[in-house]
């Protein structure tokens, strides 16, 4: 194999990797832009606390289960 030939072998695999480096990256970022949203949504968001059954309450946050047994 001629020099002129690895050469160009090796240039294609050096295009090729930056190619794939760059779709990478799009798609990374394309990922982060769906995910960051929906970490500001979640994460102890405030929820109306509501009456399950006689004295027992769902109280607390939107991605916490929390419930509130009440007495006499």
């Amino acid at each position: 194999m001629r020099l002129r030939d690895v050469i160009r072998t090796k240039r294609s695999w050096l295009v090729l990797l930056g190619v794939l480096s760059a779709l990478a990256l799009v798609l990374v970022g394309k990922w982060l832009n769906e995910v960051r949203p929906a970490t500001k949504r979640g994460g102890q968001q405030p929820a109306e606390p509501f009456r399950i059954a006689g004295n027992l309450y769902y109280v607390g946050a939107n991605d916490v289960t929390s419930f509130l047994l009440t007495g006499p």
